[in-house]
């Protein structure tokens, strides 16, 4: 019996792929949002930011850019899909 390892909601081969694609764009997109709204009023530079609820990290990503983010979840799985989904952009910590 051989255990795969690989992360189905990266595998572009997967039939969800492009629908669990779409929910990470969702998730940067809302951060994107919320930093829209912080940055009315002040500069969100240099802060270190807790995520509480992150979800799929998409926040959390966003806010990285510029910022020390640690997120908090309720799901581990979710958290853990933090790093496999942004592990790749070298400003996501």
């Amino acid at each position: 019996m051989e255990i795969n390892h690989s992360v189905p909601w990266l595998d572009n081969s997967h039939p969800n792929y492009e629908r669990w694609k779409r929910g990470r764009d969702l998730a940067i997109e809302r951060g994107k949002f919320v930093q829209s709204l912080i940055e009315k009023h002040f500069n969100p530079t240099n802060l270190t930011i807790l995520d509480l609820g992150s979800g799929e990290g998409g926040t959390s990503y966003t806010l990285s850019r510029n910022n020390f983010v640690v997120s908090l979840d309720y799901s581990f799985t979710r958290l853990k899909r933090h790093s496999q989904n942004f592990d790749k952009i070298d400003h996501y910590r």
